[in-house]
């Protein structure tokens, strides 16, 4: 599209120009013939560009404009008459280049918010399991935050002989208790039958934490 309108800017340029030239001065026959082409070819492009773009009015502003201008079948008018003509073609060149100009500007700053409005990323239902995904992730995060840590044992501290026998066995108290597997993404407790034991993303919890799955029960 930055193409076709770079290519009409030129046209019109060069269309313009030569018209501005016609109204101010007096020129031998051949260069008003030459004129005919360049406005004729001109505006048939201008006005297929128009319809494309879909302006239509536009588009029969530029085809009448290039039935005037045509060099097969030529219309003969004074000049003060074409002199009129011309520089209502300039105008009508000018008044669209600055339409044209706007559109552009108007779409740049425009796209990104159709864009925005457009992206899959904006879809109610899936934000909405985003959040419910987030909220998960926070419950689970908490619960293993609230948990209870086991002292770490100092071993350049002398222990008597009761600290480490309790020392020996609250370890294995706790391994007992981890008897059940938390799949992290659902937060949900697998038994060791179940076909989800160990196989999915979590890790070892106590036979009260998450939620009971219905297949094993938990």
């Amino acid at each position: 599209m930055k193409s076709k309108i770079f290519g009409l800017y030129t046209a019109w340029l060069i269309a313009a120009v030569m018209l501005v030239f016609a109204v101010v001065g007096r020129h031998p026959y051949s260069y008003y013939t030459l004129l005919r082409w360049v406005c004729c070819t001109v505006f048939v492009y201008s006005a297929v560009t128009s319809f494309q773009l879909k302006r239509v009015l536009w588009a029969w502003i530029f085809g009448v404009q290039a039935v005037l201008f045509n060099p097969l079948i030529q219309f003969h008018f004074r000049r003060d008459t074409w002199q009129t003509l011309d520089v209502v073609s300039v105008g009508c060149i000018v008044i669209a280049a600055v339409l044209i100009a706007v559109f552009v500007l108007v779409t740049a700053l425009l796209s990104p918010l159709v864009c925005l409005a457009q992206s899959p990323e904006t879809d109610p239902a899936k934000l909405n399991q985003q959040i419910e995904q987030l909220r998960r992730e926070n419950q689970l995060l908490r619960s293993l935050l609230t948990q209870p840590q086991a002292p770490a044992a100092n071993p350049a501290q002398p222990t008597s002989a009761t600290a480490q026998a309790t020392s020996t066995v609250a370890p294995a108290g706790q391994q007992q208790e981890l008897t059940h597997w938390l799949t992290l993404s659902s937060n949900k407790r697998h038994n060791s039958s179940c076909r989800w034991f160990k196989t999915s993303k979590g890790r070892p919890c106590r036979a009260d934490e998450g939620i009971p799955c219905k297949i094993c029960g938990g």
